[in-house]
C-alpha cells in the first residue's frame, strides 16, 4: 500500500511544472507543497531561462504565476506555501484566488524571499 501511494505522489509531483524539488505532506488524501514558487518561469522553461530574473518583466513572472497556479491546483494540491517572488507577485496571486479571478489552491505566501 505504501509504494502504491508513493507512485501516485510522484505521479502528481512531474503533472506540474511549478514543482521542482518540493516538500510534500499528504494530509487527508490532499495534497500540500510546503515549499514552492509559484510565480515566474520553472527550472528549464524558455530559452536563456537562466538569466530570465535580469530579462523577464515582473508582469510576465505573475502571468506565468497564473499559469502555474492552474497547474498545481489540477495537480490535486489544494494549499502551497510560496516561499517567495519579487515584487509581490505572490501576493498578487493570492489576492486574486481568494477573490475567485483566477483557479488555484489556497496559498500562504512569504512576499519576501529569505536570501543568504
Amino acid at each position: 500500500m505504501l509504494r502504491a501511494m508513493f507512485l501516485v505522489v510522484c505521479a502528481v509531483i512531474t503533472a506540474s511544472p511549478a514543482h521542482g524539488q518540493s516538500a510534500i505532506v499528504i494530509r487527508a488524501g490532499r495534497l500540500i507543497d510546503a515549499h514552492i514558487h509559484l510565480t515566474g518561469r520553472y527550472i528549464g522553461e524558455g530559452h536563456n531561462w537562466e538569466d530570465a530574473t535580469v530579462r523577464d518583466l515582473p508582469q510576465e513572472d505573475a502571468i506565468r504565476g497564473v499559469r502555474n497556479a492552474r497547474l498545481t491546483l489540477e495537480a490535486c494540491f489544494i494549499t502551497v506555501r510560496n516561499v517567495g517572488a519579487a515584487n509581490f507577485s505572490d501576493v498578487a496571486l493570492r489576492n486574486m484566488i481568494e477573490a475567485g479571478v483566477v483557479p488555484g489552491p489556497r496559498m500562504l505566501v512569504a512576499a519576501h524571499p529569505l536570501n543568504i
